[in-house]
């Protein structure tokens, strides 16, 4: 397959994004083995907060998170005109909202950790993307 991509550059063509996903998927999920290795243990003996995005979040609340361990999703850049906190890791699994976001997110965000089963990956956004192997939400177990 990589050579029908070298074949179709040399002659000025390219694949659709969201083949050239496909194909490159598994290469993809390898690459960003080694930064989920180093991820291991990192923040061992510190607490975390998982911050949700729901109607209940006060963002004043945040700011005093500035120097925790935190995960956040999705959208929560919406509330960074209000805060300075940021959070120390992004995440999005959700296929329509990752259609909706990615070509805004990497305005605010440094890394995204995403779902490997996530498609469209912007070019501005391959080399802050960290992909995780999740088995797509359609998957059947007895596939695994």
């Amino acid at each position: 397959m990589h050579k029908l991509i070298h074949l179709l550059t040399l002659h000025g063509l390219s694949l659709p994004l969201a083949i050239y996903d496909k194909i490159t998927h598994k290469r993809r999920i390898e690459r960003n083995q080694q930064y989920w290795r180093n991820l291991k243990n990192i923040h061992k003996g510190r607490r975390g907060f998982v911050i949700g995005n729901g109607p209940s979040l006060k963002l004043g609340d945040l700011d005093r998170l500035q120097n925790e361990i935190t995960i956040a999703s999705n959208k929560i850049y919406l509330a960074f005109n209000e805060t300075n906190w940021r959070p120390s890791y992004f995440t999005v699994c959700d296929a329509l909202v990752w259609k909706k976001i990615k070509g805004k997110v990497h305005k605010f965000i440094t890394n995204v950790h995403a779902a490997s089963y996530l498609l469209g990956t912007p070019l501005k956004l391959r080399n802050k993307v960290r992909f995780w192997r999740f088995l797509h939400p359609l998957d059947s177990v007895d596939e695994i």
